[in-house]
C-alpha cells in the first residue's frame, strides 16, 4: 500500500467524521496486515484536523510550519521527530519555510486533478427488487443492486444490504467471501454471483424460500474512498389465508329471532382486514376484529356481526371481504341467510 494512498483513505474517512479509532478499524479490515499503524492514523488525523490539505511530503517547503508552533523551537522538533517515526522520513527544518510559488503550483495541480476525479462518478444504474412476494410460492428472489464503478478507483470498494435503514443483513468486501447477518442469513445463498466482472460479481442477494420476515425496505450502499451511491426499494413477503370461513347462526336476541354472522381467516401477512355486507341493506355496524398474530408471525383474524330477523328481508346475500392492501390482495365468501 503506497502511502500516498492511504493519507488519501484515512483523510476521506477523516472528513466523513471518523475518529482516529474508527479509520484504524477500517482500515485494518480492507487492507489487514498491510494498513498503516495506528500511530499514524493519529498523526494524519491530527493534520487534518489542523486544516492540512495536501497529501504531498514534505507540504512544509511550500507552507511553512503550523501557525501554533509559533516560536516554539521544542514543538517544533518533537513534531520533526514525530513525523521521521510516522512517515520514516527526515526533514530538513532550514527547507521549512513558506514558498508562495510553489504553494500555488501545488493548489493548482490539485484543484485540476480533483475536477477530474469528480467526473469519475461511481453510479448505481437500477435497483431490482421485486415488491410483493407470495409466501410459499417462489423458490428463490434475487435483490440486484447494479452499480457500474465508471473510471473511479476500486480501492475500498464495499457492498452492504442494509435491512429496515440500519441493520446490515448482507456485506461484501471485494477481494473477500461475501457475509450474511439475519433475519437474511438463513435463506441467503453466498456462493450467487450476479456477474463475471470481479467487481460487481457479489452485488446482488438470492434469497432461497423467502419468508415473511423479510418484509421491509431494503437500502443497498456501495462505495469505495472516493465516492459512495445508495438506493432503496421494499419488499412485501404475504402470506394469503389457510383458512377463510363464512358461517352464520341463529341467535335469540331480547326475545327476538336474529342472526350471528362470523368471517374467519387464518394465516395471514402482513395483518389482514375483514368487511362483512349484507346485499342491498346499508352498512351495519359490526364489532372490532379479533386478530392475533400468532408464533410463526401470521395472523388470524375473526369478525361478528350480529342481526335481527326483522331488520331483514327473507332472503339475504351475505359477502366476506378478505384483503391484503399492501400486497393488493382480496378474496371473498359468500351464503344465503333465510329469516324466520
Amino acid at each position: 500500500m503506497e502511502k500516498i494512498e492511504y493519507r488519501a483513505v484515512i483523510k476521506y474517512l477523516f472528513l466523513k467524521g471518523n475518529t482516529p479509532t474508527q479509520i484504524k478499524d477500517e482500515l485494518d479490515a480492507v487492507y489487514g496486515d498491510s494498513a498503516p499503524s495506528f500511530t499514524t492514523v493519529k498523526f494524519w488525523a491530527a493534520e487534518f484536523k489542523r486544516g492540512r490539505t495536501s497529501l504531498s511530503v514534505p507540504v512544509f517547503e511550500k507552507s511553512g510550519w503550523p501557525s501554533e508552533f509559533g516560536n516554539d523551537n521544542v514543538a517544533k522538533e518533537r513534531y520533526l521527530r514525530k513525523y521521521e517515526v510516522t512517515e520514516d522520513i527526515v526533514l530538513d527544518k532550514n527547507n521549512i519555510k513558506r514558498n508562495p510559488g510553489l504553494l500555488s503550483v501545488a493548489k493548482f495541480c490539485l484543484n485540476s486533478f480533483w475536477g477530474k476525479f469528480e467526473s469519475w462518478q461511481l453510479i448505481i444504474k437500477r435497483i431490482n427488487i421485486p415488491a410483493t412476494v407470495k409466501f410459499n410460492d417462489t423458490d428463490y428472489i434475487i435483490l440486484d443492486c447494479d452499480y457500474d464503478l465508471e473510471n473511479t478507483s476500486s480501492t475500498g470498494l464495499v457492498v452492504k444490504w442494509f435491512f429496515n435503514t440500519n441493520q446490515v443483513v448482507y456485506q461484501w468486501i471485494y477481494g473477500r467471501y461475501p457475509l450474511a447477518d439475519e433475519p437474511a442469513a438463513k435463506y441467503v445463498d453466498l456462493t450467487y454471483k450476479a456477474s463475471n466482472d470481479p467487481y460487481t460479481e457479489y452485488r446482488a442477494i438470492k434469497l432461497n424460500k423467502p419468508g415473511v420476515d423479510l418484509t421491509g425496505v431494503y437500502t443497498c450502499v456501495i462505495s469505495t474512498y472516493t465516492d459512495e451511491r445508495t438506493a432503496n426499494a421494499s419488499m412485501i413477503v404475504y402470506s394469503t389465508e389457510e383458512k377463510f370461513e363464512l358461517v352464520y347462526r341463529k341467535k335469540v336476541m331480547n326475545n327476538k329471532d336474529g342472526v350471528e354472522i362470523m368471517c374467519i381467516a387464518e394465516g395471514l401477512y402482513p395483518q389482514p382486514t375483514l368487511n362483512i355486507s349484507l346485499g342491498n341493506i346499508p352498512e351495519r355496524q359490526t364489532d372490532n376484529p379479533t386478530i392475533k398474530l400468532r408464533d410463526d408471525g401470521l395472523y388470524n383474524i375473526l369478525l361478528r356481526v350480529t342481526l335481527l330477523d326483522e331488520d331483514l328481508p327473507e332472503t339475504t346475500i351475505v359477502k366476506c371481504l378478505l384483503s391484503i392492501s399492501t400486497a393488493l390482495y382480496n378474496v371473498s365468501r359468500r351464503t344465503v341467510y333465510y329469516a324466520g
